[in-house]
């Protein structure tokens, strides 16, 4: 589903002047104990472990999609290099149901208003995507989670995103510039 969410976690490095906007200081953590490319799960307090987390490196990228780009969007450019200055940890996969009703079971999230924890749209709960949260309902699970872990979570901004899902890479997809239905 299309309104699925990852958390993450990052650094308190400074950003270089060309950089991405370092995020709001209320969600800098301490550099990261790993390296880019390990991966990671915080500890829960009263047990338990966070979501997996991967480091990523800092680095730059090209934002957007160039104008020969089959299928391309006017709001998909223009191209423009940005530079990630710091280190961050990022969901290896979006946040599951699973997790999302142990912060419901735990009173962090809520399941009032349209019965978030009944709305699976049919697909199937465990360890599957959830979906259908609002931006309100992703605010309180990283919150909560932050609470649990002791460390920082938030979203991702568009940017981390982007740098995150190209993978050093500069096709239309990480895997090239086509997509065939098996794909």
């Amino acid at each position: 589903p299309g309104d699925a969410f990852v958390a993450s976690r990052i650094s308190a490095l400074p950003p270089k002047p060309e950089t991405e906007p370092a995020p709001p200081a209320m969600f800098l953590t301490t550099a990261p104990r790993y390296e880019p490319g390990e991966t990671f799960r915080d500890t829960l307090s009263g047990g338990g472990k966070g979501p997996e987390m991967v480091v990523v490196p800092a680095g730059s990228f090209s934002m957007g999609s160039p104008s020969s780009e089959a299928g391309r969007y006017d709001d998909e450019g223009p191209q423009r290099t940005v530079r990630v200055g710091y280190e961050f940890a990022v969901g290896k996969y979006e946040v599951t149901w699973a997790e999302w009703e142990a912060c419901v079971a735990d009173g962090g999230c809520s399941s009032s208003g349209a019965d978030i924890a009944a709305v699976d749209e049919g697909w199937g709960k465990g360890n599957r995507p959830v979906s259908n949260v609002s931006w309100e309902d992703v605010q309180a699970y990283v919150r909560w989670l932050s609470g649990k872990t002791g460390e920082e979570y938030r979203l991702l901004s568009e940017a981390e995103w982007e740098y995150v899902a190209r993978a050093g890479t500069t096709s239309a997809f990480h895997f090239g510039d086509t997509i065939t239905p098996e794909q």
